[in-house]
């Protein structure tokens, strides 16, 4: 469902640089959700669970809503300017599931604090911004790819850091070239790859 939704978000993004109305977006995202409320019935009992979770961590603190109760513990008591690196009792004891994945966000700030959290955004920020800050104008495709590209990187930061805080139900989103996993690096460098080849193009054309 995770990849779904990203592959959602690019095309939506995607669409709309390439054209698509926003009065017939904002009625296919209604039909969208009025969908999502009549197949909730139809969803798996895991999948339901993390939704009510959400609402409700505390309801099952042992079950569904541990994941979401040991993030917020960890990325709440991180403070300013964290406990340092190696030294999160909640990351580095097993308390925090997936602290290298999944949840890689709250391990993060934990460790780091606050000053961390805001570099590793401002770094996300200068990152999407040099990606944008090329010269498309002359290259449809090209500003469709690299736009899907950042609503790609985007859309996950966002997910990630949100189900890390509780703002968001958790689901198997990665966090962009800081989580561990092979696959979603891969795909990541990819891209980046594909954006920089982009811009050489057009520089020695």
């Amino acid at each position: 469902m995770g990849n779904a939704l990203s592959i959602l978000a690019i095309w939506g993004v995607v669409s709309i640089i390439a054209g698509f109305k926003l009065r017939h977006a904002t009625i296919l995202v209604a039909v969208i959700v009025f969908l999502i409320l009549i197949g909730f019935e139809f969803l798996s009992p895991y999948q339901k669970n993390r939704i009510e979770s959400f609402a409700n961590p505390n309801s099952d603190p042992l079950g569904t809503g541990y994941n979401v109760l040991q993030s917020q513990i960890a990325a709440g008591s991180g403070g300013i300017f964290g406990k340092g690196l190696g030294k999160g009792s909640q990351s580095q004891l097993n308390f925090l599931p997936e602290a290298e994945s999944d949840f890689i966000f709250a391990s993060f700030v934990e460790q780091l604090g606050f000053l961390g959290a805001a570099l590793l955004l401002s770094l996300y920020i200068y990152l999407i911004y040099r990606i944008l800050s090329f010269d498309y104008s002359i290259d449809t495709f090209s500003k469709l790819l690299v736009t899907g590209t950042c609503s790609f990187m985007a859309f996950q930061f966002f997910v990630n850091v949100g189900m890390n805080l509780g703002l968001l139900p958790v689901t198997g989103i990665t966090l962009p070239l800081v989580s561990y996993g092979g696959s979603s690096l891969v795909s990541t460098l990819f891209l980046l790859g594909i954006v920089s080849s982009i811009k050489r193009y057009q520089m020695l054309n």
